[in-house]
């Protein structure tokens, strides 16, 4: 299940990143059928991050029972368990706070998924650097050792 990761996080973090632009488009297009789309893509998000956060965690304890320090891999594990969490909130949010405080509390809540969006980056990039700079979860292949 570890081997998933990699292909898990990609779909939430494509959705994190767009749910924010759609939903401002459909404010400034004044058209609400956009701002729906975008509710469904906050909450298709949260629910595939519960499935990225998943598979991570089978990724973490297997790359520590090959003597991956967990320390190393902790920074990760500890804001990309956060997702899902803050994604739920956000859906609540954006579910909510539109029809008590109008344009004002859509507004709050775009603002806060484009917080949201620099936090996924973040969070990918440290998930980039494990992999890339300290090779977790790779597989060492006679292609690796030649070169």
């Amino acid at each position: 299940m570890e081997t998933w990761h990699p292909m898990a996080v990609h779909l939430p973090i494509a959705l994190i990143l767009l749910w924010p632009v759609v939903d401002g488009l459909g404010i400034v297009l004044k058209r609400p059928d956009l701002s729906g789309l975008a509710l469904g893509l906050l909450c298709a998000a949260a629910v595939f991050s519960l499935f990225a956060t998943a598979t991570g965690q089978f990724a973490y304890d297997a790359a520590a029972a090959t003597g991956v320090r967990r320390r190393l891999m902790d920074t990760h594990a500890d804001y990309a368990n956060l997702v899902p969490w803050l994604l739920l909130l956000l859906a609540a949010g954006r579910a909510w706070l539109p029809g008590k405080l109008g344009r004002a509390g859509h507004g709050l809540v775009l603002v806060a998924g484009l917080a949201m969006a620099g936090f996924i980056v973040f969070v990918g990039a440290s998930g980039g650097k494990l992999v890339y700079e300290h090779g977790v979860g790779v597989k060492r292949s006679a292609l690796n050792e030649a070169q």
